[in-house]
């Protein structure tokens, strides 16, 4: 799953800079990603891209 995720983020040309999986049982897991992107358009292409894997579920940004 890992795999497949950082694999649509690099078809998208963005680029991963730390990821965070946090197991909530055997089939329910919270991956959280810090990515460098090229500003919002960019963003909206790499989110579309990730949000096409069947197994995600819920995609959000977080704004710090």
């Amino acid at each position: 799953m890992i795999a497949e995720v950082a694999n649509a983020i690099a078809m998208a040309d963005g680029n991963v800079e730390r990821i965070n999986v946090e197991e909530q049982n055997a089939k329910f897991s919270i991956v959280s990603l810090v990515l460098h992107v090229n500003g919002r358009r960019h963003l909206a292409r790499v989110m579309r891209r990730v949000k096409n894997i069947r197994a995600v579920t819920h995609i959000g940004r977080v704004r710090h």
